[in-house]
């Protein structure tokens, strides 16, 4: 049986991935078919010859890092695992959505490398993000002045033309904290020093903490506020990012920023991130006493 992403109302009028991220509806559309194949008792070697090609192309299909040809889903795969006749114009469609272009890559690699672009892609998707920031606000929260502040730095080392592009890229992807259907569900857990560390200067800094107030007043918004006084809450695996999918079964993704293109999808790397990361929610102030210090952070600007 399929396991149901969000649906929506497809074009034709029946029931399909909500979704307009093809990085997404490839990941969904392997997971699928790999449980198809397993249900059908076949071996990858099995399904290679009937599709006259190699096991890789099999298994790169099957963990995503290739979409699926939507002839061979058709003609070959679908007989061959015996997909129940209601379950295949959600395949078809999933593999159709695999081959279109996100918005974000319609940006050259110096504006959003091809990591990030896979990772923007998971993050179209995603249903919930849940992460801890130690050094800066997240790109999902900053105002426009605040993150042209951090791309014109010196330190960034970027050009002014690649500074305006990413700093569009970071707002492009805020619109999913407005999405409608369904906004992305976010959940941070800041470290206090960065309320207290000034980017952009005070008049910057005080909007930005205005901004964070107003986002923490959301439904699909909470912020808690790890105090400097609980001393040292993190290890030195870098800032994690943990996305989770809206179907059962997903066990999600970690995304571990400062660490270009790290990605981890193992069921056991999700778990122990995920447990850091419970115990850093559980150690930070509650949302209500962290809005309090985010106002009184931005009262002393």
């Amino acid at each position: 049986m399929l396991v149901h992403p969000r649906e929506a109302p497809s074009c034709t009028g029946g029931a399909t991935i909500d979704t307009t991220s093809p990085v997404v509806a490839r990941r969904w559309l392997a997971r699928q078919m790999r449980a198809y194949r397993e249900a059908a008792g076949l071996k990858q070697e099995a399904v290679a010859q009937a599709l006259r090609c190699s096991v890789a192309k099999v298994s790169y299909a099957e963990t995503a890092e290739r979409p699926f040809r939507l002839r061979d889903l058709n003609e070959v795969l679908v007989p061959l695992y015996n997909v129940p006749a209601d379950e295949i114009p959600e395949l078809l469609d999933a593999c159709k959505r695999s081959h279109t272009k996100g918005w974000w890559d319609a940006y050259d690699d110096d504006v959003a490398p091809g990591w990030y672009r896979y990772y923007l892609g998971l993050e179209q998707g995603a249903s919930e993000l849940r992460g801890f920031v130690t050094y800066l606000v997240p790109g999902l929260l900053q105002t426009p002045a605040y993150a042209e502040a951090i791309m014109m730095a010196p330190v960034s080392g970027l050009d002014p033309e690649e500074a305006v592009g990413r700093t569009a890229v970071r707002m492009r992807r805020q619109e999913l904290l407005t999405r409608d259907p369904d906004p992305l569900h976010v959940h941070y857990v800041l470290d206090e020093s960065v309320l207290r560390r000034i980017v952009g200067g005070p008049d910057v800094m005080r909007d930005q903490l205005a901004h964070l107030a107003e986002l923490a007043e959301r439904d699909n918004v909470t912020l808690q506020v790890q105090p400097l006084a609980n001393g040292y809450a993190w290890d030195a695996l870098g800032v994690p990012v943990i996305l989770t999918f809206p179907w059962e079964g997903d066990p999600g993704v970690v995304f571990v920023e400062g660490r270009p293109g790290q990605c981890l999808e193992k069921p056991a790397d999700i778990h122990g991130y995920t447990q850091a990361w419970e115990y850093v929610r559980q150690s930070a102030l509650p949302p209500v006493e962290s809005l309090a210090l985010i106002h009184e952070a931005k009262d002393n600007q």
